[in-house]
C-alpha cells in the first residue's frame, strides 16, 4: 500500500513541476465555459425547456461536465498501451507490486491534481458567466459523488480493457480513439442522454458508458426519482464487477502473448 501511496503522490508532485501549464489552463477554461454557455442558449433559443430539460439545467449539466471530465477520462488506456508498446512493461512486471495497480495510483495522483487545478477553478470561473443549479440536499450530493466515484472505476476499467489491445496490435491508438468517439456518443458526455430518443436512451443508460457521465449528472440535476437511485448505483456496481472479471481474463491472455512474443 506505501508503494502505490509514493507513486501517487509522485504523480502529483510531477504535474506540479509545469507551472506553465496552470497559466495557460485558467484562460482555456474560461473558454471552453463560456462556449458551452453560449451554445446551450442558442440551442435552446426561445424555448425554456426541452425534453423536460430547463435551459438552467442544462447549462449546470455542462459546466458539471466539463468539471469531471478529466475524472471520467483518466486515460489509463494510453498509459498502459504506451509502456506495452515502447517494451517498458516487461521491466514493469519484474516488480514486486502490481502493473495495473500502479497505473491506477498514477492515474489517482492526476485525477487529483486535475480536480484542485481545473475542477474547482471551472466551477468558480463559471459563477462569473452563469449561475450553477445546486443538489437538491446534502443526500444528492453525496449519492451524485459515490456516483461519480463509480462511473471513475467503471471507465478505468474499460481504459484498462482498451489499453490491452496493444498485446495484440500496435494500433491501440486508433481502436482508444474510436471507442472515445463511442463514449462520446453513448455516454451522455456531448449531448446528454436526455435528447435520445426513448429506446436509444434506455440502453445507453443500460451499457456500461452510461454509467460514466449521464447518471451521475443525472442524479446532480435531480433527474432519478428517489427510489430509482438505488437501482442505478446497483447497475453502475454491477458493469464493475464484471469488467474487472474481463480485465483479469484478458490481462492474463495478454501476459502470455507477451510471453510468445519474446517480452
Amino acid at each position: 500500500m506505501r508503494a502505490y501511496l509514493h507513486i501517487l503522490k509522485g504523480s502529483f508532485k510531477s504535474r506540479l513541476a509545469y507551472p506553465s501549464e496552470l497559466k495557460i489552463a485558467i484562460p482555456l477554461i474560461a473558454l471552453r465555459i463560456y462556449f458551452y454557455i453560449a451554445l446551450w442558449k442558442a440551442v435552446y433559443g426561445t424555448t425554456s425547456n426541452m425534453a423536460g430539460i430547463s435551459l438552467q439545467d442544462m447549462i449546470t449539466y455542462a459546466i458539471i461536465r466539463r468539471a469531471i471530465n478529466k475524472i471520467l477520462f483518466p486515460d489509463a488506456d494510453m498509459i498502459i498501451g504506451r509502456e506495452i508498446n515502447s517494451g517498458d512493461i516487461s521491466l514493469k512486471l519484474l516488480k514486486p507490486i502490481s502493473f495495473l495497480g500502479t497505473v491506477t495510483a498514477q492515474i489517482w495522483g492526476n485525477t487529483v491534481f486535475y480536480v484542485l487545478s481545473e475542477s474547482i477553478p471551472s466551477l468558480l470561473i463559471a459563477s462569473f458567466f452563469a449561475r450553477i443549479l445546486y443538489p437538491s440536499s446534502l443526500s444528492t450530493f453525496l449519492l451524485f459523488i459515490a456516483s461519480l466515484l463509480l462511473g471513475h472505476l467503471v471507465m478505468l476499467l474499460i481504459q484498462f480493457l482498451t489499453g490491452m489491445v496493444s498485446f495484440w496490435t500496435k494500433s491501440e491508438e486508433h481502436f482508444s480513439y474510436i471507442l472515445d468517439l463511442i463514449i462520446l456518443g453513448l455516454s451522455g458526455s456531448f449531448v446528454p442522454l436526455w435528447f435520445f430518443p426513448p429506446l436509444l436512451r434506455r440502453i445507453a443508460t443500460f451499457l456500461p458508458f452510461g454509467s460514466t457521465f449521464h447518471v451521475p449528472l443525472s442524479i446532480y440535476i435531480g433527474q432519478y426519482k428517489s427510489y430509482e437511485i438505488p437501482m442505478i448505483l446497483s447497475l453502475q456496481g454491477a458493469w464493475i464487477i464484471t469488467l474487472s472479471i474481463l480485465v483479469y481474463f484478458v490481462w492474463r491472455k495478454g501476459l502470455k502473448a507477451l510471453v510468445i512474443q519474446g517480452g
